[in-house]
């Protein structure tokens, strides 16, 4: 069975969770606070509603930017891109064959 039948239900174990609490990912009331993307040793993670409010120090284990110490990082093909200026680190997603390598 694949994700693209209509009857594919996915595992729960394969559902992103909270990355302090492990609770599954879930659509809070809009009046609510939302998920957290961030990045934790270079890997994208995820911060839940209820941990954000019930733990103060919540962010300090999160990565932050080498230019301006945000930490609203997203990992993306192996780059960490900060959200908040811009910028990147990581290896170059440019093809070889564009580089001239």
């Amino acid at each position: 069975m694949s994700s693209t039948d209509p009857t594919y239900v996915p595992d729960e174990s394969s559902r992103p969770r909270c990355f302090l609490c492990g609770r599954p990912t879930f659509d809070p009331d809009k009046r609510q606070r939302q998920w957290v993307r961030a990045a934790v040793g270079g890997e994208q993670v995820l911060v839940c509603p209820t941990c954000q409010e019930d733990r103060p120090d919540w962010a300090v284990q999160l990565d932050r930017c080498d230019a301006c110490g945000a930490s609203r990082l997203s990992v993306m093909l192996g780059q960490v891109v900060c959200r908040a200026c811009g910028h990147v680190r990581g290896e170059s997603v440019e093809p070889a064959w564009l580089s001239g390598a």
